[in-house]
């Protein structure tokens, strides 16, 4: 795989911006983590227990980690924002399966619960699939659900 400027990777779309976790974004993923409602539905907990861990050495050590992840081509974590406030809502992450002759990708994206409902998502996967093809340039791109959550 071609050398990727991860942390230079930046998208925009009508409500979010996503990019990889700075650590000037502590403030706003703290305050988003420690926004959310009540578990929502038994699959709603991982963020939620986040909320209780996530302290400003957490973060630092975690910006560098998914640069290590990055730089071994293993994952791309970015974070997604809301445009207006800037309020911190989720992240999506591109996962390698297999490159080699492949170049084959899973994504997979969480909204923290109290933005569900709002078109997040989609937004956010239509971001992400634009950084695999074009910046990660991968050719795949699978996406795994949580089926009782779909209707």
């Amino acid at each position: 795989m071609q050398s990727v400027d991860f942390v230079n990777i930046n998208r925009e779309g009508p409500m979010l911006r996503i990019h990889p976790t700075k650590e000037e974004d502590f403030i706003s993923i703290k305050e988003g983590l420690q926004g959310q409602k009540p578990p929502q539905n038994k699959y709603d907990d991982e963020e939620i227990q986040l909320a209780d861990i996530y302290t400003e050495t957490f973060c630092k050590n975690n910006v560098h980690t998914l640069i290590q992840y990055a730089e071994r081509d293993q994952a791309y974590l970015f974070r997604a924002f809301e445009k207006r406030e800037n309020s911190y809502v989720g992240g999506v992450i591109i996962k390698t399966i297999l490159q080699k002759n492949f170049q084959w990708a899973e994504v997979g994206y969480w909204i923290l619960n109290q933005h569900w409902g709002n078109g997040y998502g989609s937004e956010m996967l239509k971001l992400a699939i634009d950084i695999a093809f074009n910046e990660l340039c991968f050719h795949r791109i699978e996406a795994h659900i949580i089926f009782p959550i779909c209707s």
